[in-house]
């Protein structure tokens, strides 16, 4: 294992903390679809894909398929915290009106938007 059981429910804590701060400013949000999977969205990421260093690499990457669309926002502090995209980037993103042409043409790598 890359991180200990302990840190690793820091990051899922601290994951969770983050995405009720982004989508308490944007004023919706599906918590409970979200925080359900947040444990294993964080195994996945932290210990488990192969994720290339920055987004739009060319670097051979895994892929999930998430058929939980309601609760996809639990990944954007992820995102956030491996370094795809900076605070300010995903608070610009997430709110109303928000510069979010870099969503929809993205495709994360590890997490594809259709």
């Amino acid at each position: 294992m890359k991180n200990n059981l302990e840190k690793l429910k820091n990051i899922t804590y601290q994951n969770r903390k983050r995405f009720l701060e982004l989508f308490t400013n944007l004023g919706y949000g599906h918590v409970t679809s979200a925080f359900s999977w947040a444990e294993i969205s964080t195994i996945l990421y932290y210990e488990i894909m192969k994720l290339p260093k920055k987004p739009f690499s060319n670097e051979l990457s895994d892929h999930i398929v998430v058929s939980k669309g309601h609760g996809c926002g639990i990944l954007f502090p992820i995102f956030e915290d491996i370094g795809w995209f900076t605070k300010e980037e995903m608070e610009n993103i997430l709110k109303v009106g928000g510069n979010n042409k870099k969503l929809k043409n993205l495709f994360f790598p590890g997490f594809d938007f259709y």
